[in-house]
């Protein structure tokens, strides 16, 4: 037996009788409700928000602590009082410096903030697990009323990316403030 070719109806062909469930709507619609993507774009959104702050947050406190340990020239001042020699001249003169413009005062109080830093820093890591727990939860709805269908979105693995990318941020963050 031959087998004839079929048209798709959404295309434009005449198709079989059989096609009557591709007319009209879109496919993708029926597969995938606009509200889901809608929800899943705006989780999307928010989650990458939250992350991108989390992370500037992190960075800049990287950035901060890094520039002022380094204008500190810390390794070499170190190693110079662990051979009891003199300290360099440009050392000395660093330090008095940093003494005559009161540095030394901002240094201890942006030392002296790296705990609300830290602590700003963790709520916003909390508020974003919360939000992935909602919606994990929202996930299993959807795969529960969506079925297989529900699989092509596969946002399980963004979320688990997410929780990923979360976990290496805090793990930052306990080193930077165990320093």
């Amino acid at each position: 037996p031959e087998l004839a070719p079929r048209t798709c109806a959404a295309a434009g062909g005449g198709g079989s009788g059989t096609d009557d469930g591709l007319r009209g709507e879109d496919l993708f619609s029926k597969l995938v409700p606009l509200n889901v993507l809608e929800d899943a774009s705006v989780y999307t959104a928010s989650r990458d928000d939250m992350l991108r702050e989390l992370g500037e947050a992190v960075e800049t406190l990287d950035g901060t602590v890094e520039a002022e340990l380094s204008g500190m020239d810390l390794p070499h001042a170190l190693h110079a009082v662990e051979r009891e020699q003199q300290l360099p001249d440009g050392i000395v003169q660093s330090v008095g410096r940093v003494h005559a413009s009161g540095s030394g005062a901002a240094l201890a109080q942006l030392v002296n903030s790296l705990p609300q830093l830290a602590s700003d820093v963790q709520g916003k890591s909390m508020a974003i697990e919360a939000i992935l727990e909602v919606e994990e939860g929202q996930d299993q709805q959807l795969q529960q009323a969506h079925g297989d269908r529900w699989a092509c979105v596969r946002s399980t693995q963004l979320t688990a990316d997410a929780r990923l990318e979360l976990a290496q941020l805090r793990e930052q963050l306990s080193q930077a403030e165990a320093a």
